[in-house]
């Protein structure tokens, strides 16, 4: 009887995370940058636009684990591991999979992916320094642009 009640449990325990899962948009109002340095492995779109900020898209567990950092003119965007790791209940992060729909990390599904969002007034440096794709519509304002 214990055994059923224990399985009844875990399985009620994994709906709740497959299916509670909310997808939630944080804004960031920063402005003045002209530079752009994505240092984890995050999708970023660059939106050519009057207005600055960032907007980033994800399952609503990760959001705390999404590093946003504006240090001078430079935009940072990248993952914070040991949030990942509180966030996981993991000591170490071993397997992560980041994909437009979802993110696995050490088997634990998050839904919709994570999804950033820069609108930029002038660009005048890209800096990847890791997997993570940057990309963007139309005509960038840029005078000079430098990639790393």
């Amino acid at each position: 009887m214990k055994t059923i009640a224990n399985i009844l449990i875990f399985v009620i325990a994994s709906m709740v995370t497959a299916f509670g899962q909310e997808i939630t948009t944080k804004e960031y109002q920063l402005s003045d940058y002209n530079s752009i340095e994505v240092t984890s492995s995050v999708d970023v779109k660059l939106v050519a636009n009057s207005k600055e900020g960032v907007s980033v898209r994800c399952d609503e567990r990760l959001q705390p684990a999404i590093k946003i950092k504006q240090n001078g003119h430079k935009l940072q965007i990248g993952l914070n591991w040991e949030e990942l790791k509180k966030i996981t209940g993991k000591r170490r992060i071993r397997n992560i999979s980041i994909h437009n729909n979802k993110v696995k990390i050490n088997g634990m599904l998050f839904k919709s992916g994570i999804h950033v969002t820069a609108n930029i007034k002038n660009i005048r440096e890209i800096k990847t320094s890791s997997l993570g794709d940057v990309e963007w519509n139309g005509n960038l304002p840029t005078t000079e642009l430098s990639e790393h």
